[in-house]
């Protein structure tokens, strides 16, 4: 533009000063059309400023600046425009005054009208619509006087509320009379229309006298309905009703007499008539008035009733099979029927959960009394250096019991074959609750005055008719378990660790409670399996077999690991030649025998002779596993070494057999034993112990010359003593000096290898 103007001639400069101008006056046209046009759609608005005004804050223009220019048309326009539309506010202003009064007067008419008709519920409503306030906008305008509304007003609220108030009160009229009383409702019918209570309430609400009138009544209802229902306790109620067309009677009388119902139920029943009679026709079921009914009708209700049952309802009370069932049916009932017309909501404090409660405080009482009982044999003597112990079972059955533990059809020892098992009353019993037999063996007389309390637990529950407090009663074997398998642990944890005898007790005392719980249980197999119980009885059982042997093993490991101890040194069987080292391995040896003699000495007067057998033949059998492998470790045995082992093995550990090991009597056994009596414990321990049956052939082997070995192979002589092929001929290897007939009798035993044949059946 510079450059355009520095060359232009002054002819041009004018032309472009010409053209400046039009464009300039063809923008403001432009702009006053759109600004007009922009007015003149804001007319019709109610704003208190003038329209250009309102323009300016909705779209942030600012027209000052366009009214200041140099020949702008603008100002007198926006003040034209101010103007008129200032006028046109006031006149809408006066209008919407003028039909304000106008409806004021229509409703007032409508609503004298409604009231006159007794129509009182429209007649309020419409009352609310006429109350106009003191900084009402347009009344001065319209020539209105605010004392005239306000006096016209009160008025006619005044006589609204003096109406309602009477209507309540000739509604309800109760009375009573010493044992009786009468509960009299009169439908309010005013020229021909009819009220019902709950739009007299919400006339009132409207009104702001609901609280008032609510107070008034809910008094009455306490004073002349419920007071004297329950002044001398919540005996028996009748009720009996009269719905008529106008009037609606209910008739109550209280019976000293409880007719055989202790808990109340038909009582409770007839008052709960009279609560919905009275909730009803007296409160109309409105919603606000739900809280005031509550507390004068049911909270009094549950109060007394809940006092009545801490009274009446004991377990004799409830010992019969339908008491405790039709009680609570009837008062689920007549709940559900408060909680469908919204007296009462779930959240409330409902008589059937009293009941539930109060049953389950009785249900705790007898498991308490049990468990009490239990729990002071455990913690108070259990453990305490009592020497009390009892013999059970019969020593007879040691023999069929150990031949069936020894056999694959009883392999844990603890379950019978299911076709002997049987339950009690011509009942056939479960699988999964077992009839436990170990034969003869000692518990402590806790164990036994447990096992009498589990029985007087299954008696009483099989005598009590309530199928509900049978199942309770049937808890407590479940807790007894959970009691035995926990607190003896936690009390006698390192008792029960350390020293043999206790911790076989214990063995023999949970395996005694775990019989008596399976054998009661299929006894009584009819109630465990109506009270649900069997997976939670099968559990406990479980876990009290789990805890019974975790002890018994940890004893066997623990005794197992002090005799390794004795022989674990490095080379422990070389150089047996030399004098000093012979009786270093004596001694050892010697000590390891009287060890395991003095563990026998503990546990066989204490356990049954099959879990004797089983425990000290697993501690036998592990060292002698150990003895026999470090032999075999060996990289040769000298023609002396074959000479001294079996000295030594002999004299010290194995020479005897297992007589050193039945010194003592079992449990049940009597002082003159017969033979037959120690051969079932030799068929035991032989069965539990194969190594120490290895190490006596090993004995025997270290003297006996090569052809002699390959002969006894070939009748499969030490297969049945438990060696193998690969034993046998690794024992050739370091005892005899290689040559062709080593090398022979080597193929001809690693060539046939037998199994190991069935035992007789």
């Amino acid at each position: 533009l510079e450059e355009l103007v520095e060359d232009a001639t002054e002819d041009e400069l004018q032309m472009m000063r010409k053209q400046v101008r039009e464009r300039k006056d063809n923008v403001d046209q432009t702009l006053y059309e759109e600004l007009a046009g922009a007015c003149s759609m804001s007319l019709n608005g109610e704003g208190s400023e003038p329209e250009i005004d309102l323009l300016e804050k909705v779209f942030g223009l600012d027209f000052t600046y366009l009214e200041s220019l140099p020949g702008s048309q603008l100002k007198p326009l926006i003040d034209q425009h101010r103007s008129v539309c200032s006028q046109l506010r006031n006149c809408r202003l006066q209008i919407a005054s003028a039909e304000k009064v106008a409806h004021w007067y229509q409703n007032f008419e409508l609503c004298c009208a409604k009231y006159q008709n007794g129509n009182y519920l429209e007649a309020v409503n419409l009352l609310s619509s006429l109350d106009f306030g003191q900084d009402d906008e347009g009344l001065e305008e319209a020539a209105v006087d605010h004392a005239s509304f306000a006096d016209e007003f009160s008025r006619l609220k005044q006589t609204l509320c003096d109406e309602l108030a009477k209507c309540v009160q000739e509604m309800f009229a109760p009375s009573s009379n010493g044992d009786s009383g009468r509960i009299s409702f009169q439908k309010v019918n005013y020229r021909g229309v009819t009220m019902d209570a709950c739009e007299l309430w919400e006339a009132c609400d409207v009104l702001n006298t609901l609280q008032e009138h609510m107070d008034r009544v809910t008094h009455a209802v306490k004073d002349s309905i419920v007071a004297p229902i329950m002044q001398d306790g919540f005996v028996n109620l009748d009720v009996t009703r009269d719905d008529g067309d106008v009037l609606l009677d209910a008739h109550w009388s209280r019976r000293s007499d409880p007719g055989g119902d202790a808990l109340c139920v038909s009582a409770i029943a007839h008052y709960v008539s009279l609560v919905r009679f009275v909730w009803t026709h007296a409160y109309g079921q409105h919603p606000k008035c739900r809280e005031a009914a509550l507390g004068a009708l049911w909270l009094p209700l549950v109060q007394l009733v809940e006092d009545t049952w801490y009274e009446r309802m004991t377990i004799e009370s409830l010992d019969d099979e339908d008491t405790y069932p039709k009680l609570m049916t009837s008062l689920r009932s007549a709940e559900d029927q408060l909680v469908a017309e919204h007296f009462l909501d779930q959240g409330d404090l409902l008589l059937s959960s009293c009941a539930q409660d109060l049953f389950k405080k009785l249900t705790e009482s007898v498991q308490e009394k049990y468990l009490a009982k239990v729990k002071d044999l455990i913690v108070q003597r259990y453990g305490k250096g009592s020497s009390d112990t009892i013999t059970v079972g019969s020593w007879k059955h040691n023999l069929p019991i150990a031949t069936l533990l020894s056999s694959d059809a009883w392999s844990k020892g603890l379950e019978r074959p299911k076709e002997e098992a049987g339950g009690g009353r011509g009942t056939p019993a479960s699988s999964s609750l077992p009839i436990l037999e170990i034969g003869c063996f000692r518990i402590s007389n806790i164990s036994a005055e447990i096992a009498s309390v589990l029985d007087q637990v299954f008696e009483e529950a099989a005598n009590t008719k309530n199928s509900q407090l049978s199942s309770k009663m049937l808890e407590v074997v479940v807790d007894v378990a959970m009691l035995w398998t926990k607190l003896p642990t936690l009390i006698h944890r390192r008792e029960l660790q350390e020293v043999s005898h206790l911790a076989m007790m214990y063995f023999n005392d949970t395996l005694y409670i775990l019989g008596s719980i399976t054998s009661l249980s299929c006894k009584w197999y009819h109630l465990v399996e109506k009270a649900g119980i069997i997976n939670e009885i099968s559990a406990q059982v479980e876990l009290l077999r789990q805890t019974a042997f975790s002890h018994a093993y940890k004893q066997v490991r623990d005794n197992t690991m002090a005799l390794q101890e004795l022989v674990s040194q490095p080379n422990m069987f070389s150089y047996t030649h030399k004098s000093s080292h012979e009786t270093k391995v004596r001694n050892a040896l010697a000590e390891v025998a009287s060890k395991v003699e003095r563990l026998a000495c503990v546990w066989k007067p204490i356990l049954a002779p099959a879990y004797f057998a089983k425990f000290l033949g697993a501690v036998l059998d592990n060292i002698c596993k150990y003895i026999f492998a470090q032999i075999l470790s060996l990289q040769t045995i000298s023609v002396k070494e074959t000479e001294i082992l079996p000295a030594l093995l002999s004299e010290t550990l194995v020479g005897q057999g297992f007589a050193p090991l039945l010194a003592r009597n079992s449990p049940g056994q009597e002082e003159g034993r017969r033979q037959d009596d120690d051969d079932v414990f030799v068929q035991l321990l032989s069965q539990f112990a194969p190594s120490f049956v290895k190490i006596q052939e090993l004995v025997n082997l270290l003297s006996m010359p090569l052809r002699e070995i390959a002969r006894r192979w070939e009748e499969g002589h030490f297969v049945a003593k438990g060696f193998t092929a690969d034993e046998l001929a690794h024992f050739v290897s370091i005892v005899f000096e290689d040559s062709d007939l080593r090398r022979e009798k080597i193929g001809v035993i690693l060539g046939q290898k037998m199994e190991l044949p069935s035992p007789p059946p």
